[in-house]
């Protein structure tokens, strides 16, 4: 159910990259920000590093600045306090994730491979800035 799940949004933020370029990541960062911070399962935060990978695949800036402006306020910055507060974000898991944006995980059993399943087609993600400034052919393999 997990990899649907994932697999449509990663397919309704593609068809929908205009709203995602502006303001479509400040509604669904938080909740996944929490997840990652909170959960234990390794092949969770596994799924949700790669669905954040292709999110950065697609908008890298934009991505990058909404996660970060919707997480400001529940970042968790109480270093003295015994007790995690579960309803904050570990800035611990925020660093994790952002290191996770440079890896491709291949052995993920969750989430598909390299290429994801859009309409039936496997197409592999572009960003949209090379498609807009015209460089497609210099990224292309």
């Amino acid at each position: 159910m997990l990899r649907y799940s994932l697999a449509t949004l990663i397919s309704t933020v593609r068809h929908y990259k205009h709203i995602f370029a502006t303001n479509g990541y400040l509604s669904i960062m938080p909740t996944f920000l929490h997840l990652y911070s909170n959960i234990q399962s390794n092949p969770i935060k596994k799924a949700i590093e790669y669905c954040c990978r292709q999110f950065y695949i697609l908008h890298r800036v934009p991505f990058l600045l909404q996660m970060l402006g919707s997480i400001s306020q529940l970042l968790d910055f109480d270093e003295q306090a015994d007790i995690t507060d579960t309803n904050k974000i570990q800035p611990v898991a925020l660093f994790r994730l952002l290191i996770a944006l440079e890896y491709n995980h291949q052995g993920c059993r969750i989430c598909p491979s390299a290429p994801t399943r859009i309409g039936g087609n496997f197409e592999k993600l572009l960003t949209l800035e090379f498609f807009l400034m015209g460089n497609y052919y210099f990224i292309r393999k």
